[in-house]
């Protein structure tokens, strides 16, 4: 079973994420997540197993794709 992560977006918007490639996160990571319409960066925000299943996250089924690179953070 994948890790379930909470993603900090531009905002205040918080979106749980399928961490299906099992990277090696930490909180505040920069990462790139799969959206509706392509791709998007956000923050690493809940990663803790009990305090996302407190949450209730339900059917996830978007993923991070990859930790954001230089190139990235540059757009």
């Amino acid at each position: 079973m994948s890790d379930i992560v909470q993603v900090a977006m531009r905002g205040s918007r918080k979106e749980f994420y399928l961490n299906s490639r099992n990277l090696w996160l930490h909180l505040r990571d920069k990462v790139v997540v799969q959206v509706e319409h392509g791709e998007s960066m956000g923050d690493v925000f809940l990663k803790d197993p009990y305090r996302v299943s407190l949450k209730r996250p339900g059917n996830v089924s978007r993923e991070i794709i990859r930790k954001a690179t230089e190139e990235d953070l540059d757009q």
